[in-house]
């Protein structure tokens, strides 16, 4: 198995490997990789990398859309944010990202949170070159050398991002924005 990244939201199942609680039931739960991105979920469950993964719908949507056969197990209900645009602190309005580079996991069609970034500012009418990077850490270390101007990051680097360093939030629109344009 492997997962998305280590935030609260998408790490239950990790934490229950390391907490024992998969062991005490005799399942036999690994994690050959952690903090991976979508595209990256994607194509270690097709490569048989791993069975199983926790992460977001859009891998999932795209393995099967390409003739692969990948299956949902479960899926939250429950209407919550849980990645943000975080940006250096002199952005104040989203629009300023206009032009700007963004720091995603993957790209802006291939991974969750780089197609909720690019839905965001479509809605606003801005575009963005969205640059891959791999792990939330490492967005988050380019935004603190400023080698970005924005990146997408789960709440927990979120947090620490606003009360460290004073950078801008915005919360991203959810896939039902595409259905509304």
């Amino acid at each position: 198995m492997t997962t998305g990244n280590r935030g609260a939201h998408q790490s239950i199942s990790w934490l229950g490997a390391e907490a024992g609680i998969f062991k005490k039931h005799d399942l036999d739960v690994g994690y050959p990789a952690l903090e991976v991105g979508g595209l990256r979920l994607a194509t270690g469950l097709a490569r048989g990398e791993w069975d199983f993964y926790d992460g977001g719908l859009v891998p999932l949507v795209e393995n099967v859309l390409n003739g692969g056969d990948a299956v949902a197990l479960l899926r939250h209900t429950v209407d919550h944010t849980n990645t943000f645009i975080v940006a250096k602190r002199d952005v104040t309005a989203l629009g300023q990202l206009n032009g700007k580079r963004i720091g995603v996991l993957s790209d802006a069609y291939t991974g969750q949170a780089g197609v909720q970034a690019r839905i965001t500012l479509e809605k606003i009418g801005a575009t963005a070159t969205f640059v891959g990077l791999g792990t939330y850490d490492n967005i988050y270390k380019a935004l603190l050398k400023e080698e970005i101007d924005a990146g997408t990051l789960p709440v927990h680097l979120r947090l620490s991002g606003e009360r460290q360093h004073g950078w801008t939030i915005f919360e991203m629109s959810g896939f039902e924005a595409l259905g509304r344009r």
